[in-house]
């Protein structure tokens, strides 16, 4: 055999180590490595290699690799006065360039050639000085484009004093090595960056499954519960293994609508949802809380999840909110509404009957003004006329004058009635002002009895404490008020009985209570016994009580009835010993 000759040597020499270097960078995961590793293979090399990346717009050329022999790169550095890393070539802006990156032409050029393309024209004594630099000056260079995924990303460059230009095929051959090696490095970067989006993605869902308000349940294609989040044990009152495996149609959630019917499983939510493939949102139901032994009430959302390229849902996720408080509340509001409406019912009719009797107190006012006049006139002249039958002349005969005076006393008798009613009209309508006065109580009582006509079948009997404290009264008020509740109790025994009068202490006031051994008041009428005009009297208007509670509370005190229908009636007033608030 023949001797090889020198370029044949060479081209065996770049070939072996184009295969070596390649299979050194096959398995590399990350681009750090990668620039490391091609970095120490070519200082350990006859040759050169720069690596030069687009920028993200595409409109410059930065190194990312840039391996010289021994110092050359730190001696080009010290001449340019900058740092090759930070140094950016304009691709549109250098033909030579371009015909690589836009054209994907892969180009022979001398070292001049090189320098010349990579700095501009008005640094001609930097590029002279640079293409000096042992390494650079006797190295021809082979530059290639470098693809990712189809697209020109840059350029590759190999060079060396006995690199010839049929050497070509080994330096391109050696770029998509270093292009596969970049492109798995990328595939990797962007599978660790997706996987990491996912693992943050599961990692927020996880943590706001856990830490949302709302319940959340996941069932699988036949309802049966997988999992829940801690709200949904809350709100349901169970815990997750509880729940675990039972469906929506299991009757111990014992589910109702809001009227309170039954509400059968398959027409719940999540079973609708897994049915028909659709969301079902805003259904309210109640289920039983066992924890609380009575229904949560929850408005409950459910969205059917699907498989890729499946048309039938796989799995139904279901939320759900607590309206059990807001539920009460409206509730709640409602029977305030009904209630006040209640209330506003009442109060104006109770407005309406005070303005009634406003108008009637004013009209009885002006009335009795106007007929105490006449209405005394009538008994002056009644005065008058017994008089003058009392001092009649003989031959007017004893029979007409006794009749006359009878006539004349019964008249009176009536005049006093009619003086009455227009009394209690006045007192209904105005008690007046509190005069207030210490006064014995026992004696007003007596004074009481004595203005009233006590018939001997009723017996009275009045208990009263020696030591007992003077209260401050209108003794005219309170005088009153002891004849009528004393008349009352006469004529609830019209066959007799026994009338007994007590005076008491409790604590600071004073109880006066009067009970009878009369009919009684029926259960029917207790609740009317203070309104004006209801009576159960043949004769009479039905203002007595309705007087005494004003003229009572006139003094701040109380007044109250018990009473057992045909056996007895008790009438307490209760009088406080201080002045009262209306006094001047």
């Amino acid at each position: 055999m023949g001797e090889i000759t020198k370029p044949m040597r060479d081209l065996l020499d770049i070939i072996r180590f184009t295969e070596s270097l390649s299979a050194k960078i096959a398995d590399i995961s990350d681009e750090d490595t990668l620039y490391s590793v091609l970095d120490t293979e070519f200082k350990r090399s006859p040759y050169s290699s720069s690596i030069l990346l687009l920028t993200d717009d595409g409109s410059k050329l930065r190194f990312a690799l840039a391996s010289l022999p021994g110092k050359g790169l730190e001696a080009a550095e010290k001449i340019a006065g900058f740092s090759i890393k930070d140094y950016r070539v304009d691709v549109k802006k250098s033909r030579f360039f371009s015909q690589i990156v836009f054209e994907g032409k892969t180009l022979y050029a001398s070292h001049v050639e090189m320098v010349e393309a990579l700095l501009p024209r008005t640094l001609r004594l930097t590029r002279t000085l640079i293409s000096k630099i042992p390494g650079i000056s006797d190295a021809d260079a082979v530059l290639t484009p470098l693809y990712r995924k189809g697209n020109a990303v840059g350029i590759f460059s190999m060079s060396s004093a006995e690199l010839a230009e049929e050497f070509t095929p080994s330096v391109k051959s050696l770029a998509r090595h270093i292009e596969s090696a970049m492109e798995r490095i990328e595939d990797l970067a962007e599978r660790k960056r997706v996987e990491e989006e996912l693992r943050e993605s599961e990692e927020k869902h996880r943590t706001l499954f856990e830490t949302m308000a709302q319940g959340a349940v996941y069932q699988d294609a036949d309802g049966s519960i997988i999992s829940a989040n801690p709200a949904a044990e809350r709100i349901l009152g169970l815990s997750i293994e509880q729940m675990q495996g039972r469906t929506s149609v299991d009757p111990r959630w014992k589910a109702v609508h809001e009227d309170g019917s039954d509400f059968p499983g398959e027409t719940r939510p999540s079973m609708v949802a897994l049915r028909t493939g659709k969301e079902v949102r805003n259904v309210v139901m109640g289920v039983f809380n066992p924890q609380t032994e009575k229904h949560s009430w929850i408005n409950i959302n459910a969205v059917p999840q699907f498989r890729p390229g499946d048309n039938k849902p796989f799995r139904v996720y279901t939320t759900f909110d607590d309206i059990t408080e807001r539920r009460d509340m409206e509730r709640q509001l409602r029977e305030n509404a009904e209630r006040l409406e209640e209330l506003v019912e009442e109060r104006t009719k109770e407005l309406r009957e005070a303005e009634r009797l406003a108008t009637i107190g004013q009209t009885a006012l002006m009335v009795g003004h106007d007929l105490r006049n006449p209405l005394q006139a009538l008994m002056n002249s009644l005065y008058l006329f017994k008089e003058f039958l009392d001092k009649a002349p003989p031959e007017i005969g004893e029979l007409a004058r006794r009749r006359g005076l009878e006539m004349a006393s019964n008249a009176e008798e009536q005049i006093v009635y009619m003086n009455k009613i227009i009394s209690d009209l006045t007192y209904y309508a105005s008690p007046g002002h509190v005069e207030p006065v210490e006064a014995e109580l026992p004696k007003i009582i007596q004074e009481s009895l004595e203005l009233t006509t006590i018939p001997t079948s009723v017996v009275v009997s009045v208990e009263a404490h020696m030591d007992l404290p003077k209260p401050k009264i209108d003794v005219a008020m309170i005088r009153r008020v002891f004849a009528n509740l004393i008349t009352n109790a006469v004529q609830a025994m019209p066959n007799g009985g026994l009338l007994t009068i007590r005076v008491s202490r409790a604590g600071e006031s004073v109880l006066v209570s009067f009970s009878d051994t009369g009919v009684g008041i029926a259960k029917e009428d207790m609740g009317k016994l203070f309104k004006p005009f209801f009576t159960t009297k043949a004769q009479g208007v039905g203002l007595g009580l309705p007087v005494c509670k004003r003229l009572v509370e006139a003094h701040d005190g109380e007044i109250t009835i018990e009473s057992e229908e045909g056996r007895k009636t008790t009438v307490t007033v209760k009088i406080p010993l201080k002045a009262p608030s209306t006094a001047p």
